[in-house]
């Protein structure tokens, strides 16, 4: 009859050939390990006497497999040691393979980037065993390269945005899509080369994109996986069957065509008529899921109004009036405040100009008859919107997903044309939001909607419309997908 010890080491034994099954580095890491278990409890030290000598060998096997192991990304539960030099094995249990996760985005706005924040915070909570990387694939590109895209997208969209509207319409086309992506073949790029040899580096599960531009490397890279590999070659064989799993995450709650590519494998939108859009340009159904644009978990707590006011030293019994200029502090917000502040009704007004410091200074240095506060880039929008009876904001997907999150009725002000536009037609076709034309009909636009049954209807619309789970119900869908292929 076994001794105790000899149970524990056949239920382990059992245990892990359930759960690892076909592994055999596992069944190899187990045996090092039982091996280990079934001598008296003591100290493993390749220095000691006996009986640290007699265990020194197993223990030696038992680091090499667990760091095969952990090559092959199978995820073992273990408890070692209680003072430095030793080792204790007390428990074995395989908890399932962990992903090699790659959030791919473009510093384009300030969208894309919080959307693969929030990617990258939902992906850590949920699965916290996983390697996740988030990457601005412009770090790949020149410094003039990256200052040209970075600044040429603010200041065509904030000074030539009808340019914009005509970029924005001629390529929303799949066929012109298409004919852009063979041309881009055609001229190999230094920033997409790197890319690549990143992406053979990190060897991922997966590739979540926020932004399109990473489906021009993806599209080429995730083919050549496919295809025969030189000798050295730093990507490993894909088997028939599992390649990797390429996410797009689209930002806005209209699918513009450069957000298709051949290469993705999921795509995640906003709403049913996002995927409406899609199903109809000939993406299969089923791989097109309702997700919501994702947002910060903080975004999943709801604060109550008058405990959130209380937080930010706000008066309580007055309405707040919230102005927001996006990450970059685009459009026009320092006329949009002049304006409103000239209004007759009482209310207190914050405004949030992220990261444009020059704006932030001259709105700081001006005389209000509202009570105002001026802030700069702030992490706690979530408290901001909390507090705020209504939001005066551009229509960008993510600023517009975080007030939907909220509850908040919108003032749409300039929306950029192309997607903006399509979000503002979104949000007004399901009355949580009003579009003021021009700046000068904001205090009119505000003033009525205060105090009334309409704001009422809207904060209603905007809860039907509100997903702050977005983020991880994505990961829930990615990881789904991964282990259905397995």
């Amino acid at each position: 009859m076994p001794g105790k010890n000899g149970r524990r080491s056949q239920i382990a034994a059992t245990k892990s050939r359930e759960y690892c099954s076909g592994t055999s580095i596992v069944l190899r890491f187990c045996t090092s390990a039982l091996r280990l278990w079934d001598q008296p409890r003591g100290r493993v030290n390749c220095q000691g006497n006996t009986p640290a000598r007699a265990k020194c060998g197993h223990a030696c096997a038992l680091q090499k497999s667990l760091e095969q192991v952990r090559s092959r990304r199978v995820c073992v539960l273990f408890d070692f040691a209680h003072a430095p030099g030793s080792v204790h094995f007390s428990r074995l249990e395989q908890v399932g393979r962990f992903e090699r996760v790659v959030i791919a985005t473009v510093a384009a706005g300030g969208g894309h980037l919080a959307a693969a924040a929030a990617l990258e915070d939902a992906w850590r909570q949920a699965r916290p065993g996983d390697r996740v990387e988030r990457i601005d694939v412009r770090e790949f590109a020149s410094a003039l390269n990256r200052r040209l895209h970075k600044d040429g997208y603010v200041q065509i969209a904030e000074h030539a945005p009808e340019l914009w509207r005509i970029l924005f319409d001629k390529t929303d086309k799949p066929k012109v899509a298409e004919a852009l992506e063979r041309l881009r073949r055609l001229f190999p790029s230094s920033s997409r080369v790197k890319f690549g040899r990143y992406l053979d580096a990190v060897n991922p599960d997966t590739v979540l994109c926020t932004h399109y531009m990473p489906l021009w490397t993806l599209s080429v890279w995730k083919s050549a996986l496919n295809r025969a590999r030189p000798p050295g070659s730093t990507v490993r064989p894909v088997q028939p069957g599992k390649p990797v799993l390429v996410a797009s995450v689209i930002t806005d709650f209209d699918a513009h065509a450069l957000w298709m590519d051949a290469c993705v494998d999921l795509y995640c939108v906003a709403a049913d008529a996002t995927k409406a859009r899609l199903v109809a340009r000939g993406v299969p159904e089923e791989n097109v899921v309702v997700t919501g644009i994702p947002i910060s978990p903080k975004f999943t707590r709801r604060p109550a109004m008058r405990t959130a006011r209380g937080v930010l030293g706000l008066q309580t019994d007055l309405p707040v009036v919230l102005v927001l200029s996006g990450g970059f502090g685009m459009g026009g917000v320092a006329d949009t405040v002049a304006v409103l502040d000239g209004a007759s009704k009482p209310f207190q007004i914050i405004v949030v100009c992220g990261r444009n410091e020059k704006l932030r200074a001259e709105l700081a240095t001006r005389t209000y008859t509202h009570p105002t506060r001026v802030l700069g880039f702030v992490s706690n929008m979530h408290e901001l919107m909390a507090a705020a009876n209504l939001i005066v904001t551009k229509a960008g997907g993510l600023t517009v997903s975080e007030a939907l999150a909220m509850c908040k009725p919108l003032v749409i002000v300039n929306p950029i044309p192309g997607q903006e536009s399509a979000n503002c037609d979104f949000l007004i076709e399901h009355r949580a939001a009003v579009k003021a034309t021009r700046i000068e009909d904001v205090p009119r636009k505000v003033s009525e909607l205060l105090g009334s049954a309409r704001l009422s209807r809207m904060a209603r619309a905007a809860e039907k419309l509100s997903r702050p789970n977005a983020a991880f119900d994505i990961c829930k869908e990615v990881v789904k997908r991964l282990h259905g292929r397995t």
